[in-house]
């Protein structure tokens, strides 16, 4: 998890977690399906935790800021946060369509000369695809670890948007926590999207903005 943090901090949107993880995985033999399938899942933990949250506060304060621009950019990026893990997570779930569109790749590298041998590098993929399916349903059937995980996120979220709070506290402000929370979760929202490594400068940007309601 530290290695994944360190990487999703260095790469642009935050991208680079899941991809080094699955290579550190399966560099010290874990089976290709079962390293990628893992990374994925919690990563949709991760992001479906965020959403239910967003959602919360959005039911709770309605989007808070002003700006219409603002707004969207919050909109576009609690969309963005749930819509990728999401897609991943139903593709592993119809595997045939999945090795169609590998399949199309492959043939179209092959023919642009960059894929020499297409048979083995198609049955190698399929093998991949059907593994990385039956781990994720077979992670799918385990309910309560799927909950307990989704509520670890939770907390972790929550933990790490208090850390704001506290330093609102310290500044003299006297602030609702949960107000707070949602601020943050607004600014990782609207801050979702933009292609900077970690988020870095338009997390900042977005927090002076979106803060800018407790003037």
């Amino acid at each position: 998890m530290v290695l994944g943090r360190y990487f999703d901090n260095i790469t642009p949107s935050a991208v680079g977690g899941q991809p080094y993880q699955i290579y550190y995985l399966h560099k010290h033999k874990v089976p290709a399906g079962i390293a990628t399938s893992l990374p994925v899942v919690c990563f949709f933990m991760q992001q479906l935790a965020f959403f239910v949250l967003v959602v919360v506060c959005f039911c709770v304060f309605g989007p808070i800021v002003d700006n219409p621009w603002l707004k969207v950019a919050i909109y576009i990026g609690s969309f963005c946060m749930i819509a990728l893990p999401l897609s991943i997570m139903v593709f592993a779930f119809i595997p045939k369509t999945a090795q169609k569109i590998v399949r199309f790749v492959i043939a179209l590298l092959h023919k642009l000369k960059i894929v020499k041998n297409k048979d083995a590098v198609m049955y190698k993929f399929d093998s991949y695809v059907n593994d990385y399916s039956k781990s994720l349903k077979s992670i799918g059937g385990h309910k309560k670890t799927l909950i307990s995980g989704f509520l670890m996120a939770l907390i972790c979220w929550l933990l790490n948007f208090s850390a704001v709070y506290f330093i609102v506290l310290a500044s003299g402000q006297s602030l609702p926590w949960f107000y707070v929370i949602a601020l943050m979760a607004y600014t990782n929202a609207a801050s979702a999207f933009i292609p900077t490594p970690g988020g870095s400068g338009a997390m900042e940007g977005f927090f002076y903005l979106i803060g800018s309601v407790l003037d």
